[in-house]
């Protein structure tokens, strides 16, 4: 039977939805991408997709429980080993291994959902993200959310909360021009 381990970098389950409708959104995709593979994950409003490894090629199509990469992240673990066999097997080296079959179902089509963000104008700014939540809470932003008013250069962005008054601002950490083009580069090895 075929084995691979993969270490995945990053808590990409956090992105998956805890109550599904679609089972595959409870869980993270294996995805063939135009270039290599990707795991993938959404619970519909959002999607967070990283790179893996090429020997998860024969594993492409199936979708990694959420529960098996929550064990294997817990608090102290840096990277989440998971050892596909047609089942997959978080393992932490303090609290064991989890097992698990794999989620029935297809993931979402990544493919289909990010071709249309290709081709459009982007103006790239990165924020604090803790500077965010902080200001969307003390303007007491329902369900904590924002609209955010993007100024073409290096000027304040506007925030405003959504069903509650006022305004906020927040200054962009930088707007480097070179990460529009790194973040289509990443968009687009995906689609």
């Amino acid at each position: 039977m075929l084995e691979t381990t993969v270490i995945v970098s990053a808590p990409i389950h956090k992105s998956c939805e805890t109550k599904p409708a679609k089972p595959a959104w409870g869980g993270v995709g294996i995805v063939r991408g135009k270039v290599g593979m990707f795991l993938a994950a959404t619970n519909g409003k959002m999607m967070a997709a990283i790179p893996t490894i090429a020997a998860m090629e024969p594993f492409a199509g199936n979708v990694i429980p959420a529960t098996v990469l929550a064990h294997a992240s817990r608090p102290g673990t840096k990277s989440i080993m998971l050892k596909l066999n047609g089942t997959a097997r978080g393992c932490h080296p303090k609290h064991g291994d989890c097992e698990s079959a794999f989620v029935d179902g297809d993931f979402p089509p990544v493919s289909v959902l990010v071709a249309p963000a290709l081709g459009r104008e982007y103006r790239a700014v990165s924020l604090d993200v803790d500077f965010l939540r902080t200001l969307a809470d003390s303007m007491n932003a329902k369900d904590g959310l924002v609209t955010l008013l993007l100024p073409e250069g290096n000027h304040a962005i506007i925030v405003i909360p959504r069903g509650a008054e006022g305004f906020g601002m927040l200054m962009p950490c930088c707007t480097a021009a070179n990460a529009v083009a790194d973040g289509l580069t990443r968009v687009s090895e995906l689609a």
